[in-house]
């Protein structure tokens, strides 16, 4: 399975679709993402920690009742 991953922007407060992460140490620490309507406009990337305004959300690969995915983060 690969993993899926969605981030939360804090300052926008939208969902974007995560482009690309940077690992250190096995620990994300910058994410590339782009707004999930296509748009070209409204992405942003930013360092990944618990205060930062992107907040990086991971797949459980489960769903709800309603048939939406359940990430975690």
């Amino acid at each position: 399975m690969v993993p899926k991953f969605r981030v939360w922007d804090e300052t926008q407060h939208k969902m974007l679709q995560v482009d690309c992460i940077e690992f250190i140490d096995g620990k994300a620490y910058w994410v590339e993402a782009s707004p999930t309507d296509g748009n070209v406009q409204g992405g942003n990337d930013g360092p990944v920690r618990d205060n930062s305004q992107l907040k990086l959300e991971q797949s459980t690969g489960l769903k709800d009742d309603n048939g939406n995915e359940i990430y975690e983060g």
